[in-house]
């Protein structure tokens, strides 16, 4: 199997995504022990690219040539040029670490929501939902969680606000807390 992991927006150190590049920094220490048999795309930027080099062989590296710190050029990456990618690597599926996902590739996305935040916030504290970046993130998680191959969700709590304000399907969410390592 063939899967692309998208790491397009973020970046370190003291980035937007760095917490989202922690969990991923361990999920690939976890793949890179226990996976030698899939093969892995990983999509970076100019900004991260340096901080993978260390995977083995069978996780391939693919730095996209749009600077991440343009807001207009995730939307670009994720919504018009990766399904382009998705086809001519040959995925089978992607994950999206960070949430969003390409509305091409819905049911080839594996989407990881770290907390079900855009939508518990925009309910409860509408200043969060403020700004074009926090707008885009709402629509995406609206219109990916139900529709998306699966979702990863790191609490039972987040599992069921995902149900009850996004219409999510139960059995396409599997709940991974995050672990110390």
């Amino acid at each position: 199997m063939r899967m692309g992991i998208n790491l397009f927006d973020f970046w370190s150190p003291g980035s937007r995504g760095e917490g989202v590049l922690n969990y991923v920094r361990g999920l690939l220490r976890g793949l890179a022990k226990a996976d030698r048999k899939n093969d892995y795309v990983l999509f970076l930027n100019s900004l991260n690219s340096h901080e993978f080099s260390w995977l083995p062989s069978n996780f391939e590296q693919s730095v996209v040539r749009l600077d991440p710190r343009k807001r207009c050029n995730r939307v670009l990456w994720e919504q018009v040029l990766l399904p382009f990618q998705f086809k001519k690597l040959r995925l089978d599926l992607v994950h999206f670490p960070g949430g969003t996902s390409s509305l091409l590739l819905l049911s080839k996305s594996v989407v990881t929501h770290h907390a079900a935040n855009v939508a518990f916030y925009a309910d409860n504290f509408p200043s969060h939902s403020i700004g074009v970046k926090q707008c885009y993130i709402q629509a995406m998680e609206r219109l990916v969680v139900p529709h998306a191959a699966m979702v990863i969700t790191v609490s039972q709590f987040s599992k069921q606000e995902l149900i009850n304000r996004l219409h999510a399907d139960p059995a396409k969410i599997a709940v991974i807390p995050h672990a110390v390592l």
